[in-house]
């Protein structure tokens, strides 16, 4: 009988996360720094999208249509309930393995496929299916974003993962999985503890292991535990989307695009004298030690002008979404960088206000005290810290807007249910907003308008019923009379920190 898992860990659920790099809005402006126009997006597809929490967002948060598949049925079974609550029309769901998704008929030509996680975990024969897909199904000028794990930044890890997985492989048929994973752990640790020969050599494995055992073990099953994991090489990976007529882009950040705040200036100097592209990608990955790519790849690339780059910006509505004291001019990635306060300080000012503001009179406003150019730079490098977020077209907004509050809705009705998601949907950015549980009862009271001077008694309400305890100091409080006085505080700081983001992004 086929195995329909094909090596992939299936009977162990993934974590429920959200990945906003998955939303198309994300790519524009690391497009327009690249010179590029990014597409527009009508037909999207994620390529195994876990619990389906992104996919959902992003069918009720844009225009696009989406299609995905994950053939752990528990993943597609969830996204499907969630879809089905907020606008079926707008989402197919599958549980099929990707060759047989691929070979549906009904699927459209896509502007945007996307592939979070999956590159690293799946065997080649997979991962030529899924180059085979994006050749016929990715339209000309559309886009990939693939995140995978990377060469050489997880040498160091490889013994660890062979470890785990050989012990892991041996214990399973006899435990269950969470306890044999654990078992595991302590069998890599008993056994590096008397390697001398290995860890004088590679120190680091020790803290690795040590980072390791604090993950999730749902999260350790799938990354490290399945048949098949490969990171690579750039070059690697752009030697197999070669056969889809694919083109690096560029960084799903702009920060990760941003030498300042990448490479000593020894480092920057030896980066500028290579020429070729693909060479320097994997400069970059041997300089940083990077781990893990988000990156973008188009089939079809025709660069712009600076006369049509400009043009391009000048279209974009921005919205600044965080409190003007908690904006740093320190920019800190692999080095430290600063945001110069004569160009910053003005663009704050400006946008302080928390209105939709657009760059054409940004540009217009500020001409005389910086170029269009260092405008869109800086505008780039606070969008990469999400400070400020680029809005969607008001006609957009308003038609996803019903869509996103039944979403919101789902998530407070579900808020301590078993895979409780934890982000709420906003018509303005298209993507979604990681929100906790306490600001979420929060925003449930105030659309309920409830009294402000009752919400911590809604809140205890709550979490009495679903038998939660607040905690303080990494102390459960027990007393009602505690977790009022907590609540109070808490109360406090989400109407400082958090209820006008939540107005201005339209959550509530």
């Amino acid at each position: 009988m086929k195995n329909w898992s094909e090596g992939y860990i299936n009977d162990v659920n993934y974590t429920v996360g959200y990945y906003d790099s998955l939303n198309p809005n994300q790519m524009t402006i690391p497009f327009l720094m690249s010179n590029l126009q990014p597409p527009k997006v009508i037909n999207a597809c994620e390529l195994g999208f876990g619990f389906g929490v992104s996919i959902n967002v992003h069918a009720a948060a844009s225009s696009a249509k989406w299609y995905g598949t994950d053939f752990n049925p528990s993943h597609a079974l969830f996204a499907q309930q969630i879809s089905d609550q907020v606008n079926p029309n707008k989402l197919v769901v599958s549980d099929e393995a990707f060759a047989e998704f691929c070979e549906r008929p009904d699927l459209p030509d896509f502007d945007f496929i996307a592939l979070h996680g999956i590159w690293s975990w799946i065997s080649p024969q997979n991962r030529q299916v899924i180059v085979d897909f994006i050749q016929h199904k990715l339209k000309v000028g559309g886009v990939v974003y693939i995140s995978y794990n990377t060469l050489p930044g997880w040498a160091s890890k490889s013994p660890i993962r062979y470890l785990l997985n050989h012990s892991y492989t041996n214990l399973s048929s006899s435990q269950n999985k969470q306890d044999a994973i654990k078992l595991s752990l302590e069998n890599v640790k008993a056994l590096l503890s008397v390697s001398d020969a290995l860890i004088e050599k590679s120190p680091k494995l020790l803290s690795e292991l040590e980072h390791i055992e604090k993950q999730n073990i749902n999260y350790l099953i799938h990354e490290y535990l399945n048949k098949d994991w490969q990171p690579m090489y750039f070059s690697e990976v752009e030697d197999a989307l070669k056969q889809a007529k694919l083109t690096y882009t560029c960084s799903a950040s702009y920060l990760d695009d941003f030498d300042d705040v990448l490479f000593n200036e020894k480092q920057l100097e030896f980066m500028d004298q290579i020429k070729d592209p693909s060479l320097k990608q994997t400069a970059k990955d041997f300089i940083l030690n990077k781990q893990f790519r988000r990156d973008y790849w188009t089939k079809g690339q025709l660069p712009l002008t600076e006369h049509q780059v400009e043009k391009e910006w000048r279209k974009l509505n921005i919205l600044l979404i965080k409190q003007v004291k908690n904006i740093s001019k320190e920019l800190v990635k692999y080095q430290g960088a600063e945001i110069k306060e004569e160009y910053l300080q003005p663009i704050i000012e400006k946008l302080s206000d928390y209105k939709v503001h657009s760059l054409d009179s940004l540009c217009n406003d500020l001409k005389e005290i910086m170029q269009p150019v260092v405008l869109f730079k800086v505008i780039a490098l606070l969008a990469s810290r999400d400070d400020i977020v680029v809005v969607q077209p008001d006609d957009v907004i308003k038609a996803v807007k019903a869509d996103c509050d039944k979403f919101n809705q789902m998530v407070i009705d579900n808020l301590f249910s078993l895979n409780a998601v934890n982000i709420l949907a906003s018509p303005v950015t298209g993507g979604g907003i990681k929100m906790n549980n306490i600001e979420i009862i929060f925003i449930s009271a105030y659309k309920q308008k409830t009294p402000e001077k009752k919400w911590e008694a809604y809140a205890y309400s709550i979490l009495k019923l679903h038998n939660q305890m607040l905690l303080k100091d990494n102390q459960a409080l027990k007393e009602e009379d505690e977790s009022l006085e907590e609540l109070s505080r808490l109360k406090q700081e989400f109407l400082k920190e958090s209820l006008d983001v939540a107005k201005i992004l339209k959550l509530v």
